[in-house]
């Protein structure tokens, strides 16, 4: 997973990822808890939940500090020098796709159009190395899956009622 970051690092943008401080994992942690209380995870309903999420993230942005393989990433979305959100990559059995764990940006800075660059560097990137973007979203992320189907993600088949799964578009 290295090599995509190093490709979003020189883009000339506005939105910029870059790798996760100690101080950005209060951020995560008080986004995460916003939107566990608007019911967009499972399992992370609850403070300790989260905090036991966040030290598995620590975990997982240390060894990444460490140029340690790692099935996680957690990178921030950053304007000049304010967080505006962060993006959770995981590793998938299925070599060829990748998941977009959790894209989620701070309600002041939503609609602008952050969460679609996001997801289409990461659609152009795996693109390129003939992979797809896997993405799993609750019912409750009505934006999230509006903003997919305009990006003509197509709903994957899962045996869960509850969580839908999307994949990014094949090559033409």
């Amino acid at each position: 997973m290295w090599a995509i970051f190093s490709l979003f690092r020189r883009r000339k943008t506005e939105l910029q990822l870059c790798e996760a401080s100690d101080v950005d994992l209060s951020t995560v942690r008080a986004l995460l808890m916003t939107e566990a209380r608007n019911g967009h995870f499972t399992g992370l309903d609850t403070p300790t939940a989260v905090d036991s999420y966040m030290q598995q993230l620590r975990l997982s942005v240390d060894s990444y500090r460490a140029r340690q393989q790692v099935g996680v990433i957690l990178q921030m979305l950053v304007v000049g020098r304010e967080s505006v959100g962060f993006v959770i990559l995981r590793a998938c059995p299925e070599p060829a796709e990748m998941e977009l764990h959790m894209l989620i940006i701070a309600p002041e800075y939503r609609r602008r159009g952050y969460a679609s660059q996001v997801v289409q560097w990461f659609v152009n990137d795996l693109r390129g190395n003939n992979r797809r973007l896997l993405v799993r979203c609750l019912p409750a992320s009505e934006a999230m899956i509006a903003l997919l189907g305009t990006m003509d993600f197509t709903r994957k088949p899962s045996t869960g009622v509850f969580v839908r799964h999307f994949l990014s578009p094949l090559l033409s």
